[in-house]
């Protein structure tokens, strides 16, 4: 049977197990991330030793793994964005995670807290929306966080990130990569009510920056944008790198 047909008649059919699926492939699409951030450490070492060989393994490692996020994310973009997020369904998914050797449910955050944009560690946590201007946005990934800043942007006023598409890219300034032609990106994302995609393949981190830029370039004080987190896995990854 074919991967779309499937997901559509899991989904259906069982739609408890359906968000299970989704729920564990953002996990491993969060820990492909990490493992990519990882191995930055290890390409430094190995250029610093002239041990190019090496370093270009772990390029095609890290071009690999991007890959895979890619494809996990266009996957659970395409199945799950219009999918509501109740809090009995989160409650549902966690009970089919008792026989795990993990235990993701002590990693929940009470997703009504909101936390300041710019100065919130975000590695290792997973969002569950951003505020501005008092209305609350839902996000379950950060693909997604940066997707929805995106539209809710173009809607208030097209001519900026239009400006934004249309500037020469320079070194050293930041910048958020968007364009018409959607095979210039990597992992795009169409802004709703344009031609316009962006790239969405980015880190945690990256796309809080990317954030940042945004409503900087609209005028928005950045400490007037909330967000807030469904998980933090911060203390499974203490060890990393050690």
């Amino acid at each position: 049977m074919e991967l779309d047909k499937l997901t559509l008649l899991v989904k259906r059919q069982s739609p408890m197990h359906f968000r299970d699926i989704c729920a564990a492939l953002e996990v491993v699409s969060d820990e492909l991330m990490y493992t990519k951030a990882a191995l930055s450490n290890d390409l430094i070492k190995a250029q610093n030793r002239d041990n190019f060989a090496l370093a270009r393994e772990i390029l095609d490692a890290q071009e690999a793994l991007t890959e895979y996020m890619s494809s996990i994310c266009n996957y659970l973009e395409q199945y799950m964005e219009n999918e509501p997020d109740t809090e009995d369904d989160a409650d549902l998914v966690e009970e089919y995670d008792q026989d795990e050797k993990i235990d993701y449910s002590l990693y929940k955050m009470d997703d009504t807290v909101e936390y300041p944009l710019k100065d919130t560690p975000v590695t290792f946590k997973r969002p569950a929306g951003f505020s501005l201007s008092g209305v609350l946005y839902k996000v379950s990934t950060w693909r997604m966080m940066l997707s929805q800043t995106c539209n809710v942007l173009y809607k208030k006023d097209p001519n900026i990130i239009l400006e934004m598409v249309a500037e020469k890219r320079e070194r050293g300034k930041r910048q958020v990569k968007m364009s018409r032609n959607k095979n210039d990106i990597y992992s795009p994302a169409l802004i709703k009510g344009s031609d316009i995609w962006v790239e969405t393949n980015r880190s945690a981190s990256e796309i809080r920056r990317m954030m940042i830029t945004l409503f900087e370039r609209y005028g928005i004080s950045v400490d007037d944008v909330k967000v807030y987190f469904s998980r933090d896995y911060t203390e499974l990854h203490k060890n990393d790198n050690k």
